[in-house]
């Protein structure tokens, strides 16, 4: 198995070489780029599952002492779809073969990117509704201690919740398009 640099020694012994194979820096070029977006899909896989891993743990432990038993059931679901959605959307990602010219590494990593770009779209219907709707009934359950406080932290709660979904889809999409037409730039003849 090669290491994560292992592609750019190669791409620099390919550059101080007397002819340097062109069709090969762009193939280790492109695999090397192909690589860094997969860590980068899976680290924050991995960050997302352990923080549902916490959470529904709290659900689940308050669940079995008997508190607010049907908030907690249903943000343990919640949370569980979301997550279960989101390993169900990264299931399909296979690397390619070491050997792979070029034009596949890149036609994977597009691939790849506008997968990307179709999930973040869709965040606020997959990830924030369900976490949300839970969120607001536990809120909620709090009204008869104080209203006040309740339609405080229903307004804290719907601005994260807001600006959650702005970082993705207006923040976040962009970014992975600026960065698609870049590498789509890059291959075009």
């Amino acid at each position: 198995m090669t290491q994560p640099d292992d592609e750019l020694m190669l791409l620099w012994q390919q550059g101080v070489s007397d002819a340097p194979d062109a069709a090969e820096v762009a193939r280790l070029a492109a695999r090397a780029s192909m690589r860094r977006f997969d860590r980068l899909i899976t680290r924050r896989n991995v960050i997302e599952s352990l923080a549902a891993a916490g959470v529904l743990f709290w659900f689940g432990w308050n669940f079995v002492i008997g508190y607010q038993r049907l908030s907690n059931a249903l943000s343990f679901a919640s949370v569980s779809f979301v997550i279960a959605y989101l390993w169900w959307q990264h299931r399909h990602a296979i690397g390619l073969d070491a050997a792979a010219d070029a034009e596949a590494y890149h036609a994977a990593l597009l691939g790849r990117l506008d997968h990307q770009i179709a999930l973040l779209r869709t965040v606020p219907y997959w990830y924030l509704l369900p976490l949300y709707v839970p969120t607001c009934l536990q809120a909620v359950t709090s009204w008869p201690r104080g209203p006040g406080a309740t339609l405080t932290a229903l307004a804290v709660l719907t601005a994260l919740y807001v600006a959650v979904g702005v970082l993705n889809v207006r923040v976040g999409v962009p970014r992975l398009l600026a960065e698609r037409a870049r590498l789509e730039a890059l291959y075009q003849e």
